[in-house]
């Protein structure tokens, strides 16, 4: 694929992923997950992000070990376990399977909790602190962890229940021998992971908290989530809810000029204009 068409095929899944996505409805997994290749990874993974689950499991698993690596590193697990949930069981397992050690565990632990709960669209990759560990220590485990931007590091007890939260700009000042417990420390109101997301939506701790830990049946500290991340959450369900019942929404017209697109983007994926599909039709 030429530099030129490269790009004319990045800005249409940029601007039309759903039609982009269509396009490629009928392809073989492996011819999917070539063409993804060749493209950069955040318009590569924009793409994923609208393939049927069904499909793009496949796809991801065909591709060759580093191509893949490179398209899931950086992604969210519960980003992992949303197309794990809807990929046959096999699938799902192979996937799993191939993805690194660390990340894996972030992933089954997101994915062993309810489906529409707090737990599945959590961050799990947080960073902990204890009052008596040096800001030289903290730094380094906050370096090798690379939590979420917006995460606070949560300081915890000896059972891993958080008790505070440390703001990264507050530990980036910090001398390097200061201890954690000098430091000014917030509040943290903690939510079960379990919590069904349109209850914690609800919740009144929201109006002082933006980010909260999430945490387990015995309050030990398990990830992390932001009041944004439960809202998109909700507005995603009654989307797919209004589009359920046949109402015809601003997403339902969305879809239907976009689907107008879906042969020009073939043609572009196949390396042709628009204008060479013509001639070759005629």
């Amino acid at each position: 694929m030429s530099d030129t068409l490269t790009h004319v095929v990045r800005q249409f899944i940029v601007e039309h992923p759903s039609a982009a996505a269509r396009a490629l409805a009928d392809w073989e997994p492996q011819r999917i997950g070539a063409t993804m290749g060749r493209l950069d990874r955040d318009t590569a993974r924009k793409l994923l992000d609208h393939l049927d689950p069904l499909r793009a499991v496949p796809v991801l698993l065909g591709m060759p070990d580093e191509i893949r690596a490179n398209l899931i590193r950086g992604m969210a697990p519960s980003d992992i376990a949303r197309l794990l949930r809807q990929a046959n069981d096999a699938d799902a397992a192979a996937l799993l399977e191939s993805l690194p050690k660390t990340l894996r565990a972030r992933v089954a632990l997101v994915m062993s909790q309810p489906k529409s709960s707090v737990g599945a669209l959590m961050a799990t990759d947080v960073a902990r602190a204890r009052g008596a560990e040096t800001v030289e220590t903290v730094t380094a485990r906050v370096r090798r962890a690379r939590p979420v931007g917006w995460a606070p590091i949560y300081l915890v007890d000896s059972a891993n229940r958080p008790t505070g939260a440390l703001s990264p700009l507050d530990l980036m000042r910090a001398t390097p021998d200061s201890l954690i417990a000098d430091l000014p420390v917030a509040d943290v109101a903690a939510i079960p992971a379990a919590a069904a997301v349109h209850m914690a939506a609800e919740d009144d701790d929201w109006l002082e908290h933006e980010i909260r830990p999430a945490v387990d049946r015995r309050g030990r500290l398990v990830g992390c989530i932001g009041y944004g991340d439960l809202r998109r959450a909700l507005m995603a369900s009654e989307s797919a809810s209004t589009v359920q019942r046949g109402d015809r929404s601003a997403l339902d017209t969305m879809v239907l000029l976009e689907t107008g697109l879906t042969g020009t983007m073939t043609a572009l994926l196949a390396g042709r204009s628009p204008a060479d599909g013509r001639e070759e039709r005629a």
